[in-house]
C-alpha cells in the first residue's frame, strides 16, 4: 500500500491495520460518499447504554436518529428558546452578583472561573431543555455532576482510546459508567415517565418514543437511558468547552474581542426580555466566524473519527484498502493544513468572512463530523455558544490573569479537548461604556 508520511500527507500508516486520513476529498469519501461504518473503538464508551454516539449498527442508528431527530429540528429548537434564554438570564445575574460582591469589598473586578461558568450554563441548559428542570448549577455553584462528568470523561478516554484495554474491561463485567450519574439520570427519567402532564422539551420526545405502540417510533428504555446520558456528557464537555475556548482566544487577541463587540452592539434584542434574538445571532457574521475559527483550532473531534472498511475499496482513486482496515478520519490535521487554511496556527476569524482571500477550504472543515453520523445536536450547540459569547461580550469587560492564561496553554485530549487544570479565571467587571 502506498502511503505518504509528511506532516500533512493524505494517508499515513499508523499500523498494519490502521490508517490516518487527512486529505479533504478522502475525508468526504470516508464520512459521506462511502459512509463507512463506525469502528470498534465506539464499543468501549463508558455511557453503558446504546446511543447515537456508540451505535455501530447502521440500522439501529438509523432508527434511533429518525425517532429523535424531531427534537433537534430548527422549528422544535425555536420553541425551546425561552428555556435557553432563562439560563442566560441566570448567567448574567450570577456574574453581576459576583461583581457586586467584589465592589462591596472595594474591588471593581470579580475573579470568575469562565471555564466553570460555561460548564454551568451548559448543564443548566441541558436541564431546562432536555430534562425538564434546571440543575441549579449557575445559581448554586455546587453539584456533584460537573466533577463526576469531568472524571468520567477522563477515565472513559482510557478505555475509548485503548481498544484492547476496553475489551478486557467489558469482558470482566466491570461497569465503566459512573453509578452516581446512572442513578441520577434514572431518577430524572422515572420522574418524567410518571409525570401527569407532558412538557415540551427534548426528553419528552424520548419519553413519547418509549411509550409508543408503533415499532417504527419506539425506543427501548435502554436507548432512552443511553441518549439522556449522551445529552448530559455532550452538553457538559463539548459545547461548554468550545464556548470557553472561544473566550480564551478573544482575550488573547484583544483586537478580535473589540471587533466582535462592535458587531454584538448592533444586534437586535427580543423586545420582551432583552435577550438576543435567534435570527440576529444566526446571521451575525463575525460571531459565527469566531465560533468557526474556535472549532477549527480546538475541534471536539481532535482525536479523529474511527471508521472501518467493511469490504475492499479504493480510497482517493489511489489506495487499495483491504476489508477490516481501520481508518482514522483526522480532522485536526486537515484543519491545520496550510493548503486548506491560510496561516492555520493563527486565530483568524476573518478567514470565515465573505471576500477573505485565500478563502478557507470549507470542505476540509468537519467540527461536527459529516454524513449520516454527523452531530444531531449541532444547531442547539451553536445557538447556545452564540448566546453565551454574545451576552458576555455585550455586558461585561474582561481583564486577563497571567497565571490562568499560562495554564490555558496546557491543553489535553481525553474524549474531547480540555484544559488540564479544568479552570480558566479572568477578572470581570461591569462594562464601562454600555
Amino acid at each position: 500500500m502506498r502511503a505518504l508520511h509528511d506532516k500533512y500527507g493524505p494517508v499515513v500508516r499508523i499500523s498494519r491495520t490502521v490508517l490516518s486520513v487527512a486529505d479533504k476529498d478522502m475525508l468526504k469519501q470516508v464520512l459521506v460518499t462511502d459512509d463507512l461504518r463506525k469502528g470498534t473503538v465506539y464499543d468501549n464508551t463508558a455511557f453503558g447504554k446504546p446511543n447515537m454516539f456508540n451505535l455501530t449498527d447502521r440500522a439501529a442508528h438509523r432508527h434511533t436518529r429518525r425517532v429523535i431527530s424531531p427534537a433537534f429540528s430548527i422549528r422544535y429548537l425555536a420553541g425551546l428558546e425561552p428555556l435557553l434564554e432563562s439560563v442566560i438570564d441566570d448567567m448574567v445575574e450570577k456574574v453581576e452578583g459576583d461583581i457586586s460582591a467584589a465592589e462591596a469589598s472595594g474591588n471593581p473586578e470579580a475573579v470568575i472561573d469562565l471555564w466553570h461558568l460555561t460548564q454551568a450554563v451548559a448543564l443548566d441548559a441541558m436541564g431546562e431543555c432536555a430534562f425538564g428542570e434546571t440543575f441549579g448549577m449557575i445559581k448554586n455553584g455546587s453539584h456533584p455532576l460537573p466533577k463526576r462528568l469531568t472524571e468520567g470523561v477522563r477515565r472513559g478516554s482510557i478505555f475509548f482510546t485503548n481498544g484492547f484495554l476496553g475489551k478486557l474491561v467489558k469482558m470482566s463485567g466491570i461497569k465503566m459508567a459512573d453509578p452516581y450519574i446512572v442513578n441520577f439520570m434514572k431518577d430524572v427519567i422515572h420522574k418524567r415517565m410518571t409525570a401527569e402532564a407532558p412538557r415540551k422539551d427534548i426528553l419528552q420526545i424520548l419519553i413519547d418514543a418509549a411509550k409508543s405502540e408503533k415499532s417504527s417510533e419506539q425506543l427501548s428504555e435502554n436507548s432512552v437511558m443511553g441518549e439522556t446520558m449522551l445529552f448530559l456528557f455532550a452538553g457538559a464537555e463539548t459545547t461548554s468547552n468550545s464556548a470557553a475556548f472561544a473566550l480564551i482566544a478573544l482575550l488573547q487577541e484583544r483586537e478580535k474581542f473589540e471587533k466582535l463587540r462592535e458587531e454584538v452592539d448592533t444586534l437586535e434584542y427580543n423586545d420582551d426580555n432583552k435577550n438576543f434574538s435567534y435570527e440576529s445571532l444566526k446571521n451575525a457574521a463575525y460571531l459565527n466566524a469566531v465560533i468557526n475559527e474556535t472549532l477549527r483550532l480546538r475541534p471536539v473531534t481532535a482525536a479523529g473519527l474511527e471508521r472501518i472498511a467493511e469490504q475492499d475499496f479504493v480510497l482517493g482513486q489511489s489506495y487499495h484498502i483491504p476489508k477490516g482496515t481501520t481508518i482514522l478520519a483526522n480532522m485536526y490535521v486537515a484543519h491545520m493544513n496550510p493548503e486548506y487554511f491560510d496561516e492555520p496556527e493563527l486565530f483568524k476569524p476573518e478567514r470565515w468572512l465573505e471576500g477573505y482571500e485565500p478563502a478557507p477550504a470549507v470542505d476540509a472543515f468537519y467540527p461536527f463530523s459529516a454524513g449520516s453520523r454527523n452531530c444531531i445536536g449541532k444547531n442547539f450547540a451553536l445557538q447556545e455558544m452564540r448566546l453565551v459569547i454574545a451576552t458576555l461580550i455585550k455586558k461585561f469587560d474582561f481583564d486577563t490573569i497571567p497565571e490562568s492564561m499560562k495554564d490555558a496553554e496546557d491543553i489535553r485530549h481525553f474524549i474531547t479537548l480540555t484544559i488540564w487544570k479544568d479552570s480558566f479565571k479572568a477578572k470581570v467587571s461591569r462594562r464601562k461604556d454600555l
